[in-house]
């Protein structure tokens, strides 16, 4: 149309279409609700199909803005909404846990990278396998943006790669967590399941039907005379996009003033959007609960605005996928995400069952959702053990899994240590490095762990003696 730039609305407008579809579908089809295959993943496999390859209207090399912002977008409305995290020793646990996994996935990626690079894959780039820790332990939108900023550091096809770990991610999460649940149910090892005829259907099915219970999806902060409650809170999360934006590029612009040093720091940071989208969401919400004004924030409907830009964010990062690009390392992807899909169940397998002190199948399930997927894959199949989430485990995952994002940023600094070591020339020893200082954390986050755990039966033992 001539003067008019449909093409951003255009990518919005099919990347709707393929939920829509995919939401149909899981609404018919018994495979995809028996394995709670959530509408996003799905609908960015039909991307793949349909606006790849049959109608050709997708390049998935315009996706990665996308998925960059849209990523910001959730972060920033999971900060504004607050947290009313409650310290209790299964949130705590559970949050030492996940980031456990974390360390181990990290772990593993590099062992398996340079057992590669010093056998038959010398030109490898050595952070291809903190990909696993990116796209299984955070989500997709994430490993593009650590695999899009390796790329200018000699990673060919890092995003790409990055995004085909986070949909395997969320496989594994619920291929492999639905057989686990069968397997338990079938051992008796569930503390409230009594069969799936207590589910409701809406669940699997993904569709509530007239008839059936709705939830509410928010409360109404304002007059509908003078503003729409849900324009006010996208209008807040535009208001710290834009001071987030505003200070990175000036940030970024200060720092590329330093030469060729500072242009490539400059570059690696500008990737992280999301962290100082979050970081600005936090501070905005502090100020606003000074000054007594956060009440116009309506947890409800920020919740709900973070999970559409999240459902929109996997649709794209799938999109985004170039089967092309990842042909390079079709076979180290297969056997990567196998090895790590199998190793993250043994270590949650242990974890839960010596640390957790309830509900340990439950939380068995939702923290290997996690894991391999978000908190929403974990909530999805833990609501099959507790549909009406009865038992604590959904609230401390909940509140892990927020807490965690800033407990796990010390893998995410020492993420780009392997790719600076590949720049100067020092592969090996820098991988290495890596390998230990991920050591030293899990190891200090095993031994803070022991030592809560110890204060917190004492003052168990006080309590009840009093």
């Amino acid at each position: 149309m001539a003067g008019v730039n449909w093409e951003p609305v255009l990518i919005f407008c099919y990347l709707s279409v393929f939920l829509i579809l995919a939401t149909f579908l899981r609404s018919k089809i018994t495979f995809l609700q028996k394995y709670l295959i959530p509408n996003s993943i799905l609908a960015g496999f039909f991307g793949i199909l349909f606006g790849q390859y049959i109608f050709r209207v997708i390049d998935p090399n315009q996706m990665g803005d996308y998925v960059y912002h849209l990523l910001t977008l959730a972060f920033i409305a999971m900060g504004l909404r607050g947290s009313k995290v409650k310290r209790s020793y299964g949130t705590l646990t559970t949050m030492v846990i996940h980031c456990q996994t974390y360390a181990v996935q990290g772990i593993l990626g590099m062992a398996f990278a340079i057992i590669l690079i010093l056998t038959y894959f010398p030109d490898l780039f050595p952070a291809f396998g903190l990909h696993l820790v990116m796209g299984f332990g955070n989500n997709p939108g994430v490993a593009y943006s650590f695999g899009l900023n390796w790329e200018g550091m000699g990673f060919i096809g890092g995003a790409q790669v990055g995004l085909t770990f986070g949909a395997l991610g969320f496989v594994w999460a619920y291929i492999l967590g639905m057989i686990l649940i069968n397997w338990g149910v079938r051992r008796n090892k569930t503390a409230i399941f009594k069969g799936y005829d207590q589910i409701p259907p809406s669940v699997f099915r993904g569709i509530v039907k007239p008839g059936e219970e709705k939830k509410s999806a928010g409360m109404l902060v304002t007059a509908q005379e003078a503003i729409e409650s849900l324009a006010l809170q996208l209008a807040l999360v535009g208001t710290v996009l834009l001071l987030a934006y505003l200070f990175l590029s000036n940030f970024l612009a200060f720092l590329e003033g330093f030469g060729d040093f500072g242009e490539n720091l400059s570059a690696l940071i500008g990737g992280f959007g999301y962290i100082f989208g979050i970081l600005f969401a936090l501070v905005a919400r502090w100020i606003m609960e000074k000054i007594k004004v956060d009440y116009v924030i309506d947890h409800g409907l920020m919740t709900r605005l973070g999970g559409t830009f999240i459902d929109f964010m996997i649709t794209a990062a799938i999109t985004a996928i170039s089967l092309e690009m990842i042909r390079l390392y079709w076979l180290e992807i297969i056997m990567l995400s196998t090895l790590g899909g199998l190793v993250t169940l043994a270590v949650v397998f242990f974890l839960v069952n010596r640390m957790q002190m309830d509900y340990k199948f439950e939380r068995l399930v939702s923290s290997f959702g996690l894991v391999t997927g978000t908190v929403a894959s974990g909530l999805a199949l833990l609501r099959v053990l507790d549909p009406h989430f009865e038992t604590p485990v959904a609230e401390d995952l909940v509140y892990a899994g927020g807490v965690a994002l800033f407990t796990a940023i010390p893998i995410l600094l020492m993420a780009n240590m392997p790719a600076i070591g590949y720049v100067a020339g020092r592969t090996i020893p820098a991988a290495l490095e890596t390998i230990g200082l991920v050591f030293v954390y899990l190891i200090a986050l095993t031994a803070f762990w022991f030592i809560y755990r110890a204060i917190f039966i004492r003052r168990m033992k006080a309590a009840g003696e009093e």
